[in-house]
């Protein structure tokens, strides 16, 4: 039998453009950035996507300067804005990865309108005209959006807390996250948290893509 190779993506990608940008960068500093050219969501641990979620899908990425990455995880992406939630299916960890990567023309396909001017951005969904979300160019001309990323929990309930420890039934995406504690520092315009919630409490979201 013969097997069929990883699927080979073209990146495209405005902002990670060349594998010499991915490296280490604390999660406490995560940003949300739109990119009006990458072909997927991107995130840099699996540690910001919904445990349950998370998935085993080895896939070859070509960046625009021609070099290679295989990576190995996706899963769904939680995103908390003004009016609700987001989940963001089939988002890709790529190690080393500068921000969260969110994909306008994958938005764009599943029928959300995208608005630039005046140094901000909105996704408005076609259906009802409701914003999904909006964001505003930074000096660095990216628009970074007024989102929180979600860390949610596996429905294990994990209490984080300084004298406790993994149980040893914990499954793989648990133990994963276990280390990066029950809330990390996030920044935006002004001092945000990176929300947790159970898996339960994100029954109410609304908007998947």
């Amino acid at each position: 039998m013969q097997i069929s190779p990883n699927p080979k993506i073209l990146l495209n990608s405005t902002l990670l453009k060349s594998m010499d940008q991915l490296k280490e960068y604390p999660i406490s500093d995560v940003k949300v950035i739109s990119d009006g050219g990458s072909a997927v969501h991107c995130v840099s641990t699996v540690e910001l996507l919904v445990p349950d979620s998370v998935r085993e899908e080895p896939t070859i990425l070509e960046f625009g300067d021609g070099r290679t990455l295989e990576t190995k995880y996706c899963g769904t992406l939680l995103l908390k804005t003004p009016s609700g939630n987001v989940h963001l299916k089939n988002t890709i960890v790529i190690p080393g990865c500068p921000c969260i990567i969110i994909s306008e023309p994958l938005f764009d396909l599943a029928g959300v309108m995208i608005n630039k001017g005046n140094g901000k951005i909105s996704f408005t969904r076609d259906t009802d005209g409701e914003v999904v979300m909006s964001g505003r160019l930074t000096r660095n001309k990216q628009y970074e959006m007024a989102v929180q990323p979600v860390r949610v929990q596996s429905v294990k309930t994990i209490a984080h807390n300084g004298n406790s420890s993994p149980e040893k039934d914990l499954s793989f995406c648990e133990s994963l996250i276990w280390p990066i504690g029950s809330i990390v520092d996030y920044g935006w315009s002004r001092a945000q948290r990176l929300l947790t919630m159970s898996s339960k409490e994100t029954e109410f979201a609304d908007v998947h893509f």
